[in-house]
């Protein structure tokens, strides 16, 4: 038999449960979403609306080109297909993505027109996500008052709300950080300087990354050029020296990694810098995973996610996810230890762009030797950051996307999995 106190826990639980039930709405809640929709139409969902009738009206007229460029060049497959197109996109149809039976001169065009649209979304966000957050700030003050009121079924409808509100903006952020990088047609945007390094645009920026790390035979012909540089820098004494001009540079100090920068910069008549922080975590594919704001740094931020792998969400890596300290490395110094199960065939260093690109055609990320980036690694000054994991990594920790490791920029001895990437700013 149930105890008098236990009869009235289990009625009020009861009571309680019924009450919260029956909230469908907060009228401090209604009226905060109201405005939230009003800001953003204002501060964003005009433009986006009025970007996406621009960019139609484009695509058609590029369409409108094409039908008659195929008319005139007698091509009838592709004439039809301008002429589909054109129909479908004019009746309020959507622009299919790419597929192997599309044609060439069309698939051009759908994948301008994606990488635009995926500009579009994620301006739209960039103009949102301040409202977002000063919106989520209110709604947290809204369930405290409610709750200091003793309205406490509808603080609780309030933070259910709130926290939906959340998860779908993070959703969305991501969706079109993903679109954005499938967007990204490598054949279109791409360089490749006189030194052989090609470099793809980064989703969502105005630059440009290259695809691979920077080469012993890169950096060799800066070295060449700059009496104060060595070609090859000091290396851990226990680690094999892998100077084959395919392997990446490693063991560089990060002001050796700007000067290089700033020499191909000068020889090239561009502008070549180190990524940001920022800029790295986009190329891995944390784009819209990694909450940042003004005040963040590679220190706040370092293994943050400890979900996102550079190669996907598993762990051990799939065999081909890239070089890390395998078998091969366990082979090369018993000592150590490795994956176990895990083979990638290289003790050390493998040649750059030996495994599969990520969605973005960028080679080695994350894997075969760090990568120094421009940001401190705190507000204090006084270490540069670098990103990624290396041939010799071995602990799941250690290989997250989100890791940072931090360094005096004049200094490299010990570190010899540490290399550079380079950016290319395309603005003027």
């Amino acid at each position: 038999m149930k105890s008098p106190a236990l009869f009235l826990l289990l009625a009020t639980l009861f009571w309680v449960t019924l009450a919260r039930a029956e909230v469908k709405s907060v009228p401090e809640f209604d009226e905060l979403m109201t405005k939230y929709g009003n800001d953003v139409q204002l501060s964003a969902g005009a433009i986006y609306d009025a970007g996406v009738t621009e960019l139609k009206a484009k695509y058609v007229t590029a369409l409108e080109r094409g039908l008659k460029a195929a008319q005139e060049g007698g091509r009838l497959e592709d004439a039809l297909a301008f002429k589909e197109e054109s129909k479908k996109i004019s009746t309020g149809g959507e622009v299919a993505a790419e597929s192997e039976t599309t044609s060439a001169e069309l698939k051009k065009l759908r994948g301008i027109y994606h990488q635009s649209m995926a500009r579009l979304e994620q301006d739209k966000n960039k103009a949102t996500n301040p409202i977002i957050t000063a919106l989520i700030g209110s709604l947290d003050r809204l369930v405290v008052t409610l709750t200091k009121a003793g309205r406490l079924d509808e603080a609780l409808f309030v933070k259910q709300k709130k926290d939906k509100l959340g998860e779908e903006t993070s959703k969305a952020e991501v969706k079109a950080a993903e679109a954005a990088a499938a967007a990204v047609t490598l054949e279109k945007g791409t360089f490749t300087n006189t030194m052989g390094m090609k470099f793809v645009p980064l989703p969502g920026t105005e630059v440009l990354m290259c695809i691979h790390q920077t080469r012993n035979a890169d950096y060799a012909a800066f070295a060449a050029e700059t009496p104060s540089i060595k070609a090859a820098p000091v290396y851990a004494p226990s680690v094999p020296k892998d100077r084959s001009g395919e392997h990446p540079i490693r063991n560089v100090r990060q002001i050796d990694a700007v000067a290089f920068c700033e020499w191909l910069s000068k020889k090239e008549g561009k502008t070549y810098r180190l990524p940001t922080d920022e800029e790295w975590s986009i190329a891995v594919g944390l784009a819209g995973k990694e909450k940042r704001s003004k005040d963040s740094t590679p220190e706040s931020l370092n293994n943050k996610n400890t979900t996102d792998f550079p190669w996907g969400t598993e762990w051990p890596p799939p065999q081909g996810a890239g070089n890390l300290g395998d078998t091969a490395w366990k082979q090369e110094f018993p000592k150590e230890t490795c994956i176990e199960g895990y083979t990638d065939g290289f003790p050390v260093t493998s040649p750059v762009m030996t495994f599969k690109p990520n969605k973005m055609g960028l080679y080695d990320m994350g894997t075969n030797v760090g990568e120094w980036v421009a940001d401190w690694w705190n507000t204090m000054e006084k270490e540069r950051a670098y990103r990624g994991a290396g041939f010799g990594t071995k602990v799941k920790g250690e290989a997250f996307s989100s890791k940072r490791g931090h360094l005096r920029p004049d200094v490299a001895y010990g570190n010899a999995n540490l290399g550079f990437r380079c950016i290319l700013e395309t603005k003027k």
